[in-house]
């Protein structure tokens, strides 16, 4: 693949993927790192701060399970939980949103 078509497929992974921090390698290989924290309290089951390809097609690919798996995250119900405070005899109901 030339410099100049792999450098138009950068910008463009990079404009369709600002949220992420995207480059490829001199060997070819295409790497998308996180640029910020993932909405929730934790990471979830597939959660990725960096993935790797091979092709830009494949990183395309990854990039959108990781937005899949982000999305079902953040818009996932938790139970409410209630939280003894201690030494105040009272209960605050929070849910972890």
């Amino acid at each position: 693949m030339s410099i100049r078509l792999r450098s138009a497929q950068l910008e463009e992974l990079r404009r369709q993927w600002p949220e992420w921090f995207i480059w490829n390698s001199d060997a070819g290989n295409w790497y998308a790192t996180r640029r910020g924290a993932v909405s929730g309290s934790l990471p979830f089951d597939g959660y990725a701060n960096t993935v790797d390809a091979d092709t830009a097609a494949i990183l395309i690919g990854k990039l959108q399970r990781q937005e899949e798996l982000a999305e079902r995250h953040k818009n996932a119900d938790f139970p409410d939980e209630e939280f003894h405070l201690q030494g105040l005899g009272t209960f605050v109901t929070e849910s972890p949103r």
